[in-house]
């Protein structure tokens, strides 16, 4: 079976890697130590954003019928 490493980032999720569950297992830790960070405006004192990742099973993930939206949960 084949896994998809999610990427979520203030609610916007794009598939990073597609592989093997043990693979990405690796890979999230790998990501989990050193995410990927966004800055929200220019000031370097500003508030970062930093990006969480989960591994979902491939055929759970349809990219053709699930955009790219952000996820209000409030």
């Amino acid at each position: 079976m084949h896994y998809y490493l999610i990427e979520n980032m203030m609610g916007f999720e794009k598939p990073v890697e597609e592989g093997s569950l043990e693979s990405l297992v690796l890979k999230k830790k790998t990501f989990d130590k050193d995410p990927t960070t966004s800055r929200i405006g220019s000031d370097p004192n500003e508030f970062l954003i930093k990006a969480t990742y989960y591994i979902v099973p491939k055929h759970d993930w349809d990219i053709h019928d699930c955009p790219l939206i952000p996820v209000d949960l409030s």
